[in-house]
């Protein structure tokens, strides 16, 4: 072993040495120049010959810690990620004022359980659902700027695709397509209970209205542009940002303020459950696509059952029972080769991280952005209640 090589043998990068599991080589060799930038403050780097060692008068000889340097830099991007959602929260704030100030209820992109059996379809001006729609669609693509520009994380890092990888995406979506029934009939209990409390929860994410141009905005916006931006920004920029402090604490970044994002008491659980297996499919698989097409079809299945049970006949009764059956049967089809072959595993190890989950739990909350969008969000909750 020459000199050089010898050297290194003492020095620690925790940039360059890193690797992400399930990543392609150009996916590893981008993060790692992004993180390597000295002058990137979102970026978790830290370079240490372990010969080297600090004095401190009183204290001895010390060595700098990794911990520091990860800390400043989760710091600073959860700092940045609560100002974007403070951000993406006031482009709800306009929808909502918007609908108040034509006495309409808010959202109107809401059909609650109380209208469930109410043959009544929601007045709601044309212009109103198409500035909704841009308002919403502005709402994503804002964020999504806002943390491209400010982090510089490379596209190949915040947009991963991991080729090969198409049958583990085709099975993904048949298991979200499961997770989306049993989610259906869980918002059907919780439903039942909260209605003892007279407190209405929301049956579906559409615009029930008899117009076809309205139906046909609320199509496109709830199962194919909604669906796309949602995973661009959460299981994109926002998973991938976060990787650097441990795949584990990035899913719950990422899952939290999705859930978070709905305002709804009835929904959140939902949607954070959601949120966590799309977020274990995307490093499963290593590709953004994933979770997208796992969304997409799991929310336009779901925009489907719902449109033919609002219909509440006997007939619309037996489709959606039929619909769900097929899922259930197909997935557990899937779910038994999966485990048949060996496949079935998130494969998700140990998450290489300088400070512990619970520190970066407890900075995640206590972040001040942080802190106040989650206010902010439990008056949105408040405020969106339906009493029966």
């Amino acid at each position: 072993m020459d000199n050089s090589e010898k050297n290194k043998s003492f020095v620690i990068d925790v940039a360059n040495e890193r690797t992400y599991q399930n990543q392609d080589r150009d996916y590893n060799e981008s993060y790692a120049k992004w993180r390597s930038n000295t002058e990137n403050p979102y970026a978790y780097q830290y370079i240490q010959d372990t010969r080297e060692h600090s004095y401190v008068a009183g204290e001895g000889y010390v060595q700098n810690k990794a911990d520091a340097a990860e800390n400043f830099a989760l710091r600073k991007c959860l700092g940045l990620l609560g100002i974007i959602m403070l951000v993406m929260l006031g482009f709800d704030a306009v929808n909502f004022f918007l609908a108040k100030s034509l006495n309409l209820q808010y959202a109107e992109n809401m059909v609650m359980f109380s209208e469930k059996k109410s043959h009544t379809r929601a007045n709601i001006p044309l212009w109103f659902a198409a500035a909704f729609a841009a308002i919403s669609t502005a709402k994503y693509l804002v964020g999504i700027l806002l943390l491209k520009m400010v982090t510089k994380i490379p596209i190949k890092v915040a947009l991963p695709h991991t080729k090969n990888k198409t049958l583990m995406i085709c099975n993904s979506v048949v298991i979200m397509l499961m997770v989306m029934v049993i989610g259906r009939i869980s918002n059907f209990v919780i439903a039942a209970v909260m209605s003892f409390f007279r407190i209405d929860s929301v049956y579906a994410f559409m615009m029930n209205s008899s117009d076809p141009r309205i139906i046909a905005i609320s199509v496109c916006l709830n199962c194919i542009i909604l669906p796309v931006l949602c995973e661009i920004f959460f299981r994109g920029f926002v998973l991938q940002l976060f990787r650097q402090f441990g795949d584990t604490f990035a899913i719950l970044v990422s899952c939290v303020l999705c859930g978070f994002s709905f305002y709804d008491m009835s929904y959140i659980g939902y949607a954070i459950c959601c949120s966590v297996i799309l977020g274990l499919f995307t490093i499963r698989t290593g590709s953004i696509y994933t979770p997208i097409f796992m969304h997409i079809f799991s929310t336009s299945c779901n925009y489907f059952l719902s449109s033919v049970a609002l219909r509440n006949t006997l007939t619309s009764k037996v489709v959606e029972i039929a619909v769900c059956t097929l899922i259930i049967l197909l997935a557990m089809v899937v779910y038994s080769r999966l485990v048949k072959s060996e496949s079935w595993s998130f494969n998700i190890h140990g998450d290489p991280s300088e400070m512990s989950f619970s520190k970066k739990v407890k900075l995640l909350l206590s972040t001040n952005t942080v802190a106040l969008w989650l206010v902010c969000v439990v008056v949105f909750i408040i405020v969106g209640t339906r009493i029966l």
